[in-house]
């Protein structure tokens, strides 16, 4: 019986350390003062895979990276 006793006061005890303190905080404008470091890969929406139709070897490199090209340029 004293065991019983002392587990219900135990419950008792833990269920209140939970309590229900709540903060309240007043948001205002301003700067950001915090930031954050995280790694992780960032694609675009629209970004896809482009695979070739048949398969072969590349002999030459026409444009660079970042160049414009058009529609039946050769």
């Amino acid at each position: 019986m004293k065991a019983y006793t002392w587990a219900i006061v135990l419950l008792a005890a833990l269920g209140t350390a939970c309590g229900s303190d709540r903060k309240s905080i007043t948001l205002k404008e301003g700067p950001i003062t915090e930031s954050m470091c995280a790694s992780g890969l960032v694609k675009a929406e629209g970004q896809y895979q482009v695979y070739p139709t048949v398969s072969g070897n590349v002999l030459a490199l026409l444009v660079k990276e970042g160049d414009t090209v058009k529609a039946g340029t050769a």
